[in-house]
C-alpha cells in the first residue's frame, strides 16, 4: 500500500517537501479534524441524520486525499 501511494505521488508530481511519511501522517490528522468538527456539529442537535452525515464527513476526509493523489497520478501519466 505504501509503495502504491508513493508511486501515485511521484506520478502526480507531488511537491518536493511532501514525503511519504508526511502524506501518511496527514491523512489521519485530516480525518481527526473532521471527526472533531462532526462531534461539535452533532452535539448541537443530535439526530440520526446528523450522525450519518458526520460519519460520512470523517470517511470523506480520510479517503479524498488518496483519490486526489490517484487522480493527479493518472493525469500526470497521460
Amino acid at each position: 500500500m505504501n509503495a502504491a501511494i508513493l508511486y501515485e505521488g511521484i506520478a502526480a508530481g507531488r511537491p518536493a517537501g511532501w514525503s511519504l511519511e508526511k502524506i501518511l501522517i496527514g491523512k489521519p490528522l485530516i480525518a481527526a479534524a473532521g471527526a472533531l468538527l462532526a462531534v461539535l456539529w452533532i452535539s448541537g442537535d443530535p439526530g440520526p441524520l446528523r450522525i450519518a452525515l458526520g460519519i460520512c464527513l470523517v470517511l470523506l476526509r480520510f479517503f479524498v486525499p488518496d483519490l486526489l493523489i490517484y487522480s493527479w497520478g493518472r493525469n500526470g501519466r497521460n
